[in-house]
């Protein structure tokens, strides 16, 4: 995973509360905004977005970790 990649993500991510704005905006595919976003989870071993299929969400985790960065 790259890291850096994965943190310009989320940031986008919990801009928009959409990871299919952020692959647009990325160019790059949904699946690997996902996979991204999933690693970056397993790396902080905490889950950061709650997803439905209209969009995303911050946990509070995710609220936290949004604010240190």
């Amino acid at each position: 995973m790259d890291r850096l990649e994965a943190l310009e993500v989320f940031v986008i991510a919990a801009k928009h509360r959409s990871f299919t704005a952020v692959s647009k905006i990325k160019n790059i595919s949904a699946s690997r905004v996902t996979h991204l976003i999933q690693g970056l989870e397993k790396e902080l071993k905490v889950s950061l977005f709650n997803r439905t299929t209209r969009c995303v969400t911050l946990t509070s985790a995710g609220e936290a970790f949004s604010q240190r960065l």
